[in-house]
């Protein structure tokens, strides 16, 4: 997972997401519990994404965890765990204002008064935030 992170340049913020998928006693045997775990995480990330299904038998219950990297093997792009959405900021501008790419770059830099040469101030991050916090 980590050589993903680094192959895009993005090792910061976090570097997996977990998840769980619990099932009553009895209803289901270890091996069709993990069948079930490993299908579904193929389904919601497997395409893009590294992913590890381990099945726990130390609980009154069956359960399988999921972990899976932050950072796409695919394409570099990170998950949203919050709606599942995949990209970057570009990428997320782009589908909200249905810009392209290129356009959503231009619009993230004229929003941040960024330029190639100038990266984003903290004063300047922080007055875009409290503008759109206020407005509306």
């Amino acid at each position: 997972m980590i050589l993903t992170k680094k192959r895009y340049g993005k090792t910061d913020g976090y570097i997996a997401w977990h998840g769980y998928q619990s099932f009553k006693p009895e209803e289901v045997t270890p091996q069709l519990a993990h069948e079930i775990g490993v299908k579904l995480a193929k389904e919601m990330w497997g395409g893009r994404f590294e992913i590890l299904v381990t099945t726990h038998l130390d609980k009154g219950h069956l359960h399988c965890h999921f972990c899976f990297n932050s950072v796409s093997f695919r394409d570099g792009g990170k998950y949203c765990f919050a709606c599942g959405a995949h990209g970057d900021v570009i990428d997320f501008v782009g589908r909200l204002f249905q810009l392209s790419p290129y356009d959503a770059a231009r619009k993230l830099a004229a929003d941040f008064h960024l330029t190639p040469d100038k990266p984003p101030s903290a004063a300047a991050l922080h007055a875009k935030h409290i503008r759109i916090k206020t407005s509306g």
